[in-house]
Formats: C-alpha cells, sequence, structure tokens
C-alpha cells in the first residue's frame, strides 16, 4: 500500500501489483481525457457543480475503498494476496 500511495499513479486509475493480473476489485477506472470531456460537458450544460461533486465522490470512494484495504482481516488479505501469485 505504501509503494501504491507514492507512486504518484493517477488517482483514479485501477490498480493490479502484477502485469498479467487482475486489478484490485473495488476500484473505478477513470481516465484523465473522460474526466476532462465530463467538465466540457457539464460546462457546456451550465451544470458545473454536479460535475464537481462527482469528482469529490470518486474521491472519497477512492479513499474509502483504500483504507477498507488496509483494515483486512487476516484472512481476506491472504486471499487477495493469492489472487496474485
Amino acid at each position: 500500500m505504501q509503494v501504491w500511495e507514492s507512486s504518484g499513479q493517477w488517482l483514479f486509475s485501477s490498480y493490479s501489483p502484477l502485469k498479467e493480473k487482475p486489478n484490485v476489485p473495488g476500484f473505478l477506472d477513470v481516465s484523465p481525457e473522460e474526466l476532462r470531456l465530463e467538465y466540457y460537458t457539464r460546462v457546456a450544460n451550465g451544470d458545473i457543480q454536479s460535475y464537481l461533486d462527482g469528482v469529490q465522490w470518486l474521491a472519497k470512494e477512492w479513499r474509502n475503498r483504500q483504507q477498507e484495504l488496509k483494515a483486512l482481516n487476516a484472512p481476506a488479505k491472504a486471499a487477495l494476496v493469492q489472487a496474485f501469485l
């Protein structure tokens, strides 16, 4: 988790610790381009607040999921590690 947090990876990217393995479940994968398009669409419709709310929701969900991973009990952590072996 420490490496992941300090990597500088785009906040809304899903993550896999190993190539050719599945992503860690529960994380949305939203590219900067997708957010940029959503921003321009919302601005054009005069609805910037819903864009801001959406980005805040994404960030909150990402942080919540990250905290859940940090707090995994031993059996759940072992199962997650096993999925990436």
